[in-house]
């Protein structure tokens, strides 16, 4: 269940970077530096060095925050891209347990 909510959320953020959408954008920037500050966290006191979801949520924190303060570039489609992937990866794997 929490791994569709966390999902739901990638799809969101992703939407938001890729339509240029600033609704409840300082929210999601912050739930998802949150995340992957956890995610990150966490798998390093375990040993795992290569978190990559961690990365891509926090890349994704912060490209939201720079976007929510005016700041374009052309680089958040591409991330809005990679965030959505990972969403539907997540949702995949959550829904099918796999």
């Amino acid at each position: 269940m929490i791994v569709l909510i966390l999902s739901a959320i990638d799809l969101l953020s992703g939407s938001l970077l890729l339509l240029n959408l600033k609704f409840f954008l300082n929210y999601i920037a912050g739930i998802m530096l949150l995340k992957g500050a956890f995610s990150l966290l966490s798998s390093l006191g375990i040993g795992y060095w290569f978190d990559w979801m961690g990365f891509i949520d926090v890349i994704s924190g912060v490209a939201l925050l720079l976007f929510a303060f005016g700041i374009p570039a052309a680089i958040f489609s591409t991330l809005a891209w990679i965030v959505i992937f990972k969403g539907v990866y997540s949702l995949l794997r959550g829904l099918f347990k796999f």
